[in-house]
């Protein structure tokens, strides 16, 4: 993880995980952590076989649970991705980073109910914008745009100068058909942070109530 030597510290990582592996076979947390190596690398088949092992040995690392999980969704093997990540939320870990994994893949597999309640769950605890914008997601996907546009304007009223509340604002008024409000949005935020790509969106709202002039 030395970022300054990275190129020479993964060589490095790999010969000691190796060599601890030799030392006491029976140690999960060697095999979780060359997992972890291998699915850095994007050989996500070679992550799932060693986590797989450090799961079954005689001291497992639970963590393998985790590292499997992410080399599964990968794969857009998500099922299976959720079972793990389930298993190890079960064993007591439902920490923030596991809560957004799962939603993360519950997205994946289109469960957006599900996803939202994850989302939620862990917005009660911890207000982050990033977590708001995935919830707007699972709320459009499922058809709840006015409780999306609550969400958002709670976003905005927290700070008046996010751009990308304004965005997220602007996109949702254009999927409830008010394109005068889309215009406002859009005009704010290319006052805040202009963009190629805002003009055009805005420019299709124009369309929308007739002013293809503008």
């Amino acid at each position: 993880e030395d970022s300054s030597n990275l190129a020479l510290g993964v060589i490095e990582a790999e010969k000691y995980f190796r060599r601890s592996i030799k030392v006491a076979p029976e140690f999960g947390a060697a095999y979780v952590k060359l997992a972890k190596w291998y699915n850095s690398k994007g050989n996500y088949a070679e992550g799932i076989r060693l986590a797989t092992k450090g799961l079954n040995v005689k001291i497992p690392d639970y963590y393998g649970l985790v590292e499997r999980a992410g080399a599964y969704s990968n794969l857009h093997k998500d099922k299976e991705a959720l079972a793990d990540i389930n298993r190890y939320i079960a064993r007591g870990n439902g920490e923030k980073l596991q809560i957004l994994r799962r939603a993360s893949i519950y997205e994946n597999l289109h469960q957006y109910d599900k996803a939202l309640a994850d989302y939620q769950s862990v917005l009660k605890k911890n207000y982050e914008d990033q977590v708001v914008f995935r919830e707007l997601i699972c709320l459009q996907a499922l058809g709840r745009y006015d409780d999306a546009l609550k969400e958002v304007n709670k976003l905005i009223a927290r700070n008046k100068i996010d751009d990308a509340g304004y965005l997220a604002r602007a996109r949702l008024y254009s999927k409830m058909g008010k394109p005068k409000e889309a215009i406002a949005d859009f005009t704010r935020v290319i006052e805040l942070a202009e963009a190629v790509t805002i003009y055009k969106e805005r420019a299709k709202e124009y369309e929308k109530i007739g002013r293809k002039d503008l």
